[in-house]
């Protein structure tokens, strides 16, 4: 069973803290499943973990958190009419989880995205429940509210006030990873690769004690498609330091080592590539197709 990809959006997010109760270890190992189950795509069994997490432990804010998540991403996958059945349910679970930890940041985060969706076609305006939302994360952290606003002002067609919330996040802590990746997949979405790029660079020269930005750097080269050899570079500094606990693995650096191999067309180099990837996790999904296992 493999953990939850790093930089899968709106589940990069680490659980948070348990609250000053009795920790129910059913609960939580219903929990550690769900993450697990919604990262292998089985949303159904996701939610059945979360609905048991909530009744084991009906005050634990992260178990209604998580059941949201779940229930939003069964909302994504109908595509019919029962998608204003599920987003409801989420929407419902998420209000419960700041109802008993009114701290909880990223349900809050994960409410600002629904008031955002729900505003019609070519609607920009910014929804006051989202302000709300914004405000109150911004007067507990400064990171994650600047975070905040910088979605809302993305999404919202103001890309220039989304970049200098983006700026005043990593200015807010300049060693957080968490600006740094949402700050760079901001310019990678708009395809600004080389501001994307340059951006972390200063981040590694600054931070040199974490290989994550070394990560971060092969792939917005790959993404990039353009200056390939450097990107194998960065893989292989990565490779020679231990991956972090909380981050990328080596079986995602091989693999994406062997995505440039391929670019380059070094065939049997990406062959072997995707091989080392597969062996270091037999579960590596992306990896296993590349070898022709399903």
């Amino acid at each position: 069973m493999r953990t939850a990809r790093w930089l899968l959006p709106l589940l990069l997010l680490a659980a948070l803290p348990a609250r000053a109760m009795q920790v129910n270890p059913e609960a939580e190992r219903r929990l550690a499943l769900l993450r697990a189950s919604l990262d292998d795509g089985k949303i159904d069994e996701a939610i059945a973990h979360g609905e048991a997490a909530v009744e084991l432990a009906p005050q634990r804010s992260s178990a209604h958190h998580w059941l949201g998540r779940a229930l939003a991403a069964k909302a994504i996958a109908v595509k019919n009419f029962t998608e204003i059945y599920w987003l409801s349910r989420a929407e419902t679970e998420l209000r419960k989880a700041i109802e008993l930890h009114p701290k909880n940041l990223d349900a809050r985060l994960d409410l600002i995205q629904f008031d955002l969706a729900r505003r019609r076609p070519l609607d920009y305006k910014i929804p006051p429940r989202a302000r709300e939302q914004a405000n109150a994360i911004l007067a507990e952290n400064a990171v994650l509210g600047h975070l905040a606003w910088a979605v809302i002002y993305a999404q919202s067609k103001e890309p220039e006030k989304a970049e200098e919330r983006y700026k005043n996040a990593l200015e807010a802590d300049p060693k957080s990873l968490r600006a740094l990746t949402e700050f760079t997949g901001f310019y990678a979405d708009r395809l600004r690769f080389k501001e994307a790029i340059e951006l972390t660079r200063q981040f590694a020269a600054a931070n040199p004690e974490n290989p994550i930005p070394l990560y971060l750097l092969g792939k917005l080269t790959l993404m990039s498609g353009k200056d390939l050899e450097g990107g194998l570079s960065y893989f292989d500094k990565f490779l020679a330091q231990e991956a972090p606990p909380e981050g990328p693995s080596h079986a995602d650096a091989w693999w994406r080592k062997g995505m440039i191999l391929e670019q380059l067309g070094k065939k049997d180099q990406a062959a072997s590539a995707f091989k080392k990837a597969v062996a270091l996790d037999p579960d590596h999904k992306e990896a296993l197709a590349k070898v022709g296992k399903k």
